[in-house]
C-alpha cells in the first residue's frame, strides 16, 4: 500500500535559454523561408519567358516552402522534451546552411535584397544550431552525444 500512497516527483531541468532561443529562431526562420520561396516564384514569374521553354522548367524548386512549413509544424517538438525535435532543429539548420551555394547560384539574376533575406535566414539557421548545441540545451533534451 505504501507504493501507491507515495509519489515520486522527478525534477526536470528548466528550459534553458538555448531551447527558448532555438524555438524562436526556428519559427521565425520557417516564416522567412515561406516568404522567401513566395518572392522567388513572383520574381521568376515576372521574368520574360524564353520562347519554347515552360516557366516551371526554369523556376526554382519549392524546397524552401517545404522546409519552412516543416519548421513551423515541428516547433512543438523543439519546445517539448523531445530528442527528435533537438535532432530535427540541428539537421534542418545544417541543411539550410549547406543549401547556401545552390541558392546563390539560383539568385544570380535577382535583386540584392533577396540575397540579403537569404543571408538573414542562413544566420538564423547557424544561430539555432549553436543554441541547440549548448550544454544546457543538450542537458534539457538528455542528449549524451551530438547526434
Amino acid at each position: 500500500m505504501r507504493e501507491f500512497s507515495e509519489k515520486e516527483f522527478k525534477t526536470r531541468p528548466p528550459r534553458s535559454n538555448g531551447v527558448i532561443l532555438g524555438t524562436l529562431l526556428q519559427t521565425t526562420r520557417g516564416m522567412l523561408l515561406i516568404v522567401f520561396n513566395w518572392i522567388i516564384f513572383v520574381k521568376f514569374a515576372s521574368r520574360l519567358g524564353v520562347p519554347g521553354l515552360d516557366l516551371m522548367a526554369i523556376s526554382p524548386p519549392s524546397i524552401y516552402f517545404i522546409i519552412g512549413a516543416l519548421d513551423i509544424l515541428t516547433v512543438n517538438w523543439v519546445w517539448k522534451r523531445s530528442l527528435n525535435g533537438w535532432r530535427y532543429g540541428i539537421a534542418m539548420s545544417t541543411i539550410i546552411t549547406l543549401l547556401t551555394p545552390l541558392t546563390f547560384s539560383i539568385l544570380i539574376y535577382v535583386t540584392s535584397y533577396l540575397m540579403g533575406l537569404y543571408l538573414v535566414i542562413d544566420l538564423f539557421a547557424a544561430a539555432e544550431a549553436i543554441a541547440l548545441l549548448t550544454l544546457d540545451a543538450r542537458r534539457f533534451y538528455g542528449a549524451k552525444s551530438f547526434l
